[in-house]
């Protein structure tokens, strides 16, 4: 079961900005952390991804192009974002369900 759903107008840019803070609401370090992707086919590697990232204050915004949103050709997704921290601990940060409606305006 996803932990959110959200909805977004097919071929919208997609922006999911991150934030990873402790119990104690500090700041989580991504320094030397590999983040990865996965929508459908999507992945890191895929054009028309990326990602922003200021790991010392442990945030990171991924956007998915809005040409690679119109790609998308079914009408929910399941999305996840795992990080491997510098210390070796693999940790899924969230699995989440994406519903693309279809735009008025094309």
């Amino acid at each position: 079961m996803p932990d959110f759903t959200i909805s977004r107008y097919h071929g919208d840019t997609l922006v999911l900005p991150v934030a990873l803070t402790d119990s104690s609401d500090v700041a989580v370090s991504l320094v030397d952390a590999i983040i990865n992707f996965k929508m459908g086919s999507l992945t890191q590697s895929s054009s028309g991804y990326s990602i922003s990232r200021s790991d010392a204050a442990g945030t990171f915004i991924i956007t998915i192009s809005a040409a690679a949103m119109e790609a998308l050709t079914e009408d929910k997704y399941t999305l996840e974002v795992e990080v491997t921290y510098s210390s070796g601990i693999k940790e899924t940060l969230f699995v989440g369900r994406l519903v693309l409606k279809e735009d008025v305006i094309v």
